[in-house]
């Protein structure tokens, strides 16, 4: 998998095979919800952050990959920018940092979609409850 110099992206990311990498990513916003997140960030492509985030979101298994991928999405976001960014930098800059606060505040149901009981995969069991 080509990405973009200056850009984080995990090994197994890098060595994926295109048609994988296409499975698992699918640009900005949830797979299966309302697209309301746009691939571009004042009409600078920042797709290649987003997949990127999704691949992370798809093989992340705690809570800390969860948080992990979230950052490595807003520093890939700057990267853009800041190599791309024009004179709309600074609102661009806005921008992707809305756009993390949102994928930190929204976005634990998409990375828990599909994993075996989510962060707990055992029940819960209630004090005195046996």
């Amino acid at each position: 998998m080509r990405v973009t110099p200056g850009l984080y992206a995990p090994e197994s990311y890098r060595r994926a095979a295109q048609e994988l990498v296409e499975d698992i990513a699918n640009g900005c916003g949830a797979a299966g919800s309302i697209d309301f997140v746009p691939d571009h960030i004042l009409f600078l492509d920042t797709s290649e952050a987003c997949n990127i985030h999704d691949w992370e979101f798809h093989w992340g298994v705690t809570v800390e990959d969860m948080h992990s991928a979230n950052r490595a999405f807003k520093n890939n976001l700057v990267r853009i920018i800041n190599i791309k960014g024009g004179i709309l930098r600074r609102p661009r800059l806005l921008l992707a940092s809305a756009a993390y606060w949102a994928v930190e505040a929204f976005g634990g149901p998409a990375f828990w979609a599909n994993k075996e009981g989510g962060p707990i995969d055992k029940p819960i069991q209630i004090r005195g409850e046996k």
